[in-house]
């Protein structure tokens, strides 16, 4: 679970499973960024079974490539950089002073083109490696929650998948979501996870479901399960988007307590003032989570009432 890097430990991202480990420590091998110099290593770098992969296009040095290579040492636990300076292969690459970004194989289509082009400003680099990965139907884990979360309203739809040993059924589900995502794609945000991530999104009584799970994530943040009766195809995940776009599914808070009388400056914030608090355009918001069980929080009351 640990790699010595430098004589410093670091702990193994992603997910635990034997591939997955093997990926990682092949991935903090050698340099951070691999240098290409042919169109062999080049071809063969852009395609893989696994993570998403970056290669640097520079003719010289620049803001950029310096951003570029600190980036791909932060972040090689999680996909794979190489750095392009050859004329002969940029011409290849097609593109100079730029990052390319390349869908792993498995995951290539005939609905979006294969790969993405970033050439902004340097302070937006880590930007775009992040969101890279939000495609027209991008694969959900619990490390990338965040970033897929941003681009509400979404669809998630979670079961056993697995590209090798259940391919068949996770691309017909693929398939049809990626249908309606080039459908749909300027409304509602679509993505897709394991067993791993039914666990994060079902409720109770769907915790242990095997099956196909829908999930919407509405514009502003709150979840709603697609009831089972509704089994998944092409046609009732088309009603499902349809209904996110006209309102008719109207997700909720996970509770819905009822607001409190503010008497003093802390306010207490529950599911049905959120938005309107914490998100307000009209101030800044410093908002704590607390348990009413928790010594540090009890602890924290008064000195936090005393900055208010």
């Amino acid at each position: 679970k640990q790699w010595y890097q430098r004589r410093v430990a670091i702990t193994a991202g992603g997910e635990r499973t034997p591939k997955d480990l093997v990926r990682y420590v092949l991935n903090m091998l050698g340099d951070h960024a691999k240098v290409i110099g042919n169109q062999a290593d080049l071809d063969k770098f852009t395609v893989s079974d696994g993570e998403y992969m970056f290669v640097g296009a520079f003719e010289s040095d620049s803001s950029l490539k310096t951003e570029f290579l600190k980036i791909a040492e932060q972040q090689r636990e999680f996909n794979r950089f190489a750095i392009v300076t050859n004329p002969e292969l940029l011409k290849k690459v097609g593109e100079t002073n730029a990052v390319v970004a390349y869908q792993p194989e498995f995951l290539r289509n005939k609905w979006e083109p294969h790969y993405k082009v970033f050439k902004g400003e340097s302070f937006d680099l880590m930007n775009f490696v992040k969101l890279a990965k939000i495609d027209l139907v991008g694969i959900i884990n619990k490390q990338s929650v965040p970033i897929f979360e941003v681009a509400r309203p979404l669809l998630i739809t979670t079961f056993d998948v697995d590209f090798e040993v259940n391919r068949k059924h996770t691309n017909y589900v693929r398939n049809r979501l990626l249908k309606l995502a080039s459908e749909y794609k300027d409304k509602v945000s679509f993505c897709m996870g394991d067993l791993n991530m039914t666990h994060w999104y079902a409720p109770d009584d769907r915790y242990n479901d095997t099956g196909v799970l829908m999930t919407v994530i509405s514009k502003e943040g709150w979840e709603y399960t697609v009831p089972k009766d509704l089994p998944f195809n092409y046609e009732n995940a088309k009603k499902v988007v349809e209904d996110i776009i006209s309102g008719k599914i109207e997700a909720k808070p996970f509770q819905s307590e009822e607001p409190p009388v503010q008497k003093k400056r802390v306010q207490r914030v529950v599911a049905k003032t959120f938005h309107d608090i914490v998100l307000s355009e009209d101030k800044h918001t410093l908002i704590e989570f607390f348990s009413p069980y928790c010594g540090h929080c009890k602890a924290l009351i008064p000195i936090y009432n005393e900055l208010a």
